[in-house]
């Protein structure tokens, strides 16, 4: 019986090596990709830089987990992890710069068991002289199972890993929006699910795909009461504002402020390192 070699071999597998197997396929499973750079298992903020850029935080299912049923409320860690920055965690500046990735507490268990039957089965059919004492049924079904072990362990992670905190306006969930990544995306085990979470995003108006307007980067960006600002602290403003849309595409900014110079609204001057508006 095919199923019951493999659990016997199940046994045998240390759980040193599941988490090692675990943790890699995590890795793979949520890489750096395009404007998204992954941060994976921060031990705390000084883990994750305070920059303008966005950072993908995935936290070790055995450091912080949530329970589906209560996953709307942020745990108090996330909420540190996001106003704390550096090793004396100081202010964060950067608050709209980081997004959460946490695994759910009861499909913890059922991950690490398809890892540990993945291991298990290649452990047997990678050995040859084992194989040959099984019956050429036998060995067709372990081989099979071999092939499925990989892509099944995949999906378990991507199972697991489905609450999806992005920083909000909303105070009442200490400026965390919660998402539930919909199994239908997360059953495309193949593709980098770092795209799905972008695309959850989108779905949720977190990321803005078409140009701000003039009069909304000045009501937004402009400081009170200031005769002019540079270019870059307009577009820092993205990222220090944890209510806002994400601006991934530079080039809608770069056309906002553009089309501010075209119609008069505002006068661009550059200079040697500098560029700003009045």
């Amino acid at each position: 019986n095919a199923n019951a070699i493999i659990a016997e071999e199940m046994r045998n597998v240390p759980n040193s090596r599941v988490y090692a197997e675990l943790d890699e396929i995590i890795r793979k499973t949520f890489p750096s990709d395009g404007p998204v750079k992954t941060i994976f298992f921060p031990s705390g903020p000084g883990s994750i830089p305070d920059e303008s850029n966005l950072r993908l935080v995935v936290l070790h299912h055995d450091d912080l987990a949530v329970v589906g049923r209560g996953a709307s409320e942020p745990p108090s860690r996330l909420a540190l992890l996001l106003e704390r920055a550096g090793v004396a965690e100081g202010i964060r500046i950067y608050r709209n710069a980081q997004i959460f990735l946490l695994a759910d507490e009861d499909a913890k268990d059922a991950m690490r068991d398809r890892v540990r039957a993945s291991l298990a089965v290649n452990a047997i059919v990678d050995e040859p002289k084992r194989m040959a004492q099984f019956s050429a049924d036998v060995q067709k079904r372990l081989r099979s199972a071999h092939g499925a072990a990989k892509l099944e362990s995949r999906i378990a992670v991507n199972r697991c890993y489905r609450h999806l905190y992005s920083p909000s306006a909303d105070r009442s969930s200490a400026y965390l929006h919660h998402t539930e990544l919909p199994p239908q995306q997360q059953g495309e085990a193949e593709k980098a699910q770092t795209r799905t979470i972008l695309e959850a995003l989108r779905s949720e108006g977190k990321v803005r795909d078409t140009k701000p307007s003039t009069d909304y980067l000045r009501q937004k960006a402009w400081p009170r009461d200031g005769l002019s600002v540079s270019t870059k602290d307009v577009s820092e403003y993205f990222w220090r504002d944890h209510s806002t849309q994400l601006l991934l595409d530079p080039t809608l900014l770069r056309d906002a402020i553009r089309d501010g110079v075209k119609n008069g609204a505002w006068v661009y001057r550059s200079e040697e390192h500098t560029s700003e508006l009045q």
